[in-house]
């Protein structure tokens, strides 16, 4: 009754549509936000198991006599786990 005073009933819906896409939109950001915080404590979880990867030896990747690993392969990973801060442990095979 109050809005129909200053409204028509077209602006009335219209005003009314939109405070409801308002709303909406406001519990959908605090729903996000929610799973955005709960995805970052499951990371937390996960940087404490190293990530296995499998290593063969090839032209591209060997291990001298002293057990350094060397190759495209493992600078890559390497770099990959300067990013993340994931820990590596290789499995011959």
């Amino acid at each position: 009754m109050f809005l129909s005073k200053f409204m028509g009933n077209r602006r009335k819906g219209y005003f009314m549509g939109m405070i409801f896409v308002l709303i909406t939109l406001i519990f959908s950001c605090v729903f996000m936000m929610a799973g955005v915080s709960h995805a970052e404590g499951e990371e937390e979880e996960n940087e404490e198991k190293p990530v296995r990867v499998g290593w063969f030896e090839s032209k591209f990747n060997s291990t001298d006599q002293l057990g350094r690993k060397t190759g495209y392969a493992y600078e890559y990973q390497r770099k990959v786990a300067a990013y993340t801060g994931r820990k590596y442990e290789y499995v011959s095979g």
